[in-house]
């Protein structure tokens, strides 16, 4: 751990149990467990726990317990206090159901029949497949996920249970790894997606009146999830505080970052007036060691990036084996109106930090044809006989 501590969860996590992962499906959550095992390791972790018969085992020899379980089997498994080593990870309700939706309709299991015939009355498809109506908050709640009827009592344990939980959002998947990384205390490999599933014609599942009935059927999801995001914000705000309250010497900052294919320096150029969003990733030193956190501030918000990630091109161009692992990433949004970034990153192990600022520079934006690769570009110029 660190030794200034920046996790906004309360409490801190039991090193005598495993972390202890409620996957909700659709959720990014197969990243997320595959990035801890890659960490972690295969024989310390125990992944898909939702495909076996543990009754009666002991599962506090595992770093890891992750699975499609709800709070109900980890209190049962690790007693009431096991939140202090719980995770999980919500998403947008529409978008999460209609991606569960084409899931089970693309691969054999349970309730793919449901799901195979065109839907003409979307309706219906939640009355025949119920654990597709707000389960997040019955998973947060020990609510069982077929339960057709769910009140208001269960959205409320939820809310409780997620205030007590280290978690992230999909839609804001870097930042919610680097809250992650900062209660668990370690690095992490390079990461990408993982289990995306896509059915071939959904355009059923896909469309409006589908997302509008999903919205019906999802109302305390809905409720769960705008908890969710601004509980996450005032996180992302604590932990951006406590860093720099830390008392730290200022050093200068060395290192190399892209955004949109553009190597960042003190300054970003951007077309037009639009929004920018795009990953911000590279290397980052302060005197000559890697960060072990950083966040960017932009237009009043604070996005933090992942530490410690592989970087073997940090490496190469220092000659230091130290700084294998100085890679950073992280998702920035940028508002049209934001003139400026402002970079700040730490090393708290030697009470070190360092800031820079980017200034953005808005461009107007090249022909389309000089953005076109030149293959099209002489397709396009026979067939306008040029």
């Amino acid at each position: 751990m660190s030794a200034t501590n920046a996790d906004p969860v309360p409490g801190r996590p039991d090193p005598a149990l495993p972390l202890l992962f409620t996957h909700i499906p659709r959720t990014a959550g197969s990243t997320l467990k595959f990035l801890l095992r890659s960490t972690l390791g295969h024989q310390r972790t125990l992944l898909d726990a939702h495909f076996y018969d543990l009754d009666g085992e002991d599962l506090h020899g595992f770093a890891l317990v992750e699975g499609h379980l709800d709070v109900a089997f980890f209190t049962e498994h690790f007693g009431p206090d096991w939140h202090a080593n719980g995770m999980t990870m919500l998403r947008d309700p529409v978008a999460r159901t209609i991606s569960q939706a084409r899931h089970i309709r693309a691969r054999p299991g349970p309730f793919q029949e449901q799901l195979q015939a065109r839907v003409r009355e979307p309706a219906s498809v939640f009355e025949r497949v119920p654990r597709l109506a707000n389960l997040q908050t019955k998973y947060l709640s020990g609510t069982p996920r077929d339960a057709i009827e769910v009140g208001a009592a269960a959205l409320a344990e939820a809310k409780v249970t997620l205030e007590r939980l280290a978690f992230g959002v999909t839609e804001q998947f870097d930042t919610s790894t680097a809250l992650l990384m900062e209660r668990l205390g370690f690095g992490i490999p390079k990461f990408d997606v993982a289990n995306v599933s896509r059915g071939s014609s959904d355009d059923d599942l896909l469309a409006d009146e589908f997302r509008v009935v999903t919205r019906r059927y999802n109302d305390l999801d809905l409720q769960l999830y705008a908890h969710g995001c601004a509980l996450l914000r005032s996180r992302v705000a604590s932990y951006a505080d406590a860093l720099l309250a830390a008392a730290a010497d200022e050093k200068p900052l060395d290192g190399i970052l892209r955004f949109r294919r553009q190597r960042i320096e003190d300054e970003i150029q951007l077309p037009g007036a639009s929004v920018a969003a795009a990953r911000f990733s590279g290397w980052l030193l302060i005197d000559g060691r890697p960060v072990d956190a950083a966040f960017v501030r932009v237009d009043g918000e604070i996005i933090p990036l992942v530490p410690r990630i592989e970087r073997s091109d940090a490496a190469r161009g220092t000659h230091d084996l130290h700084n294998r692992t100085a890679g950073v990433v992280g998702t920035l949004r940028i508002p049209p109106g934001a003139t400026r970034l402002e970079l700040f990153a730490f090393d708290r192990g030697r009470a070190l930090r360092a800031q820079r600022t980017i200034e953005i520079v808005r461009v107007e934006p090249p022909p389309l044809s000089a953005r076109l690769p030149s293959a099209i570009k002489n397709r396009v110029g026979k067939l306008l006989g040029r």
